[in-house]
Order: C-alpha cells, then structure tokens, then sequence
C-alpha cells in the first residue's frame, strides 16, 4: 500500500481449495474491508520457512507482484511458480 506500508496477502497451503473455498470466503468476509488479503495465494508447494518455523516473506515478494497493482481484494489465485534467475 503506498500510504500505510506493506499489503496484506494470503497463502494458503493445499492441494485443493475447492474444499474450504466456502469456509475461506466466510472468513474473508468477515473481516473489515481493510483488513482483508488483496490476494489470495494457494498451492501444495511449500514455502520457505525459518529454523523456527516463521514464514520467510521475503521469498513470497516475487510471487505476489503480479498483483501489486491491483486496487480491489478477493483475487484468489493458485501460486505461480517461483521465478527462475538466469
């Protein structure tokens, strides 16, 4: 977000998201406007983590830039794959 800093962004780890989609999109509603992912993320593909455990964000940055520039949440999108540096 150009004022306020960072964006929030979700990533879901699943095969299959068609099972909790409902349950995910109740949750998603239920929050403030504001507060809800501009993005949604989901995939099997494992993200990289910390020796304890936290998320490396970092690593989520190339992921999530195709969707910057995007004023409105609730895009839910299977994760791409990781750029490649040739």
């Amino acid at each position: 977000h150009e004022i306020y800093g960072e964006e929030v962004g979700l990533v879901v780890e699943t095969d299959d998201i068609e099972p909790i989609r409902e349950r995910l999109d109740d949750a998603l509603a239920s929050l403030p406007v504001r507060m809800r992912p501009k993005v949604t993320l989901w995939g099997a593909e494992v993200i990289s983590r910390t020796h304890t455990g936290k998320t490396q964000r970092r690593m989520l940055v190339p992921r999530f830039a195709e969707y910057e520039r995007r004023s409105m949440s609730g895009t839910v999108a299977h994760i791409p794959a990781a750029p490649t540096n040739a």
